[in-house]
């Protein structure tokens, strides 16, 4: 199941954690999409002021440390690029 739009907008936090809204666009596929979409949907943002540059780094952070999707988490055998600039 894929959200396939998935952005901090469309999670509410609630007392028994985070819930994701807004499944009109949802689909099947693989979940790497997802983390990748969100990735490049949030990544790409123009997100103002100091704080919020500084969450959104903390969410991709997070997303690419706790995902099976990212490409160079765990033992894949892509070759990981030596700074953040450098793809």
């Amino acid at each position: 199941m894929l959200h396939l739009d998935l952005h901090p907008g469309n999670v509410i936090l609630t007392q028994r954690g985070p819930v994701v809204i807004d499944w009109c666009n949802a689909g099947a596929g693989d979940p790497a999409a997802d983390v990748a979409m969100t990735m490049v949907t949030v990544g790409s943002a123009d997100v103002p002021g100091l704080a919020a540059r500084l969450g959104r780094g903390l969410l991709l952070r997070g997303m690419r440390k706790g995902s099976l999707a990212d490409p160079w988490a765990g033992s894949a055998k892509w070759p990981r690029p030596s700074s953040p600039t450098r793809t």
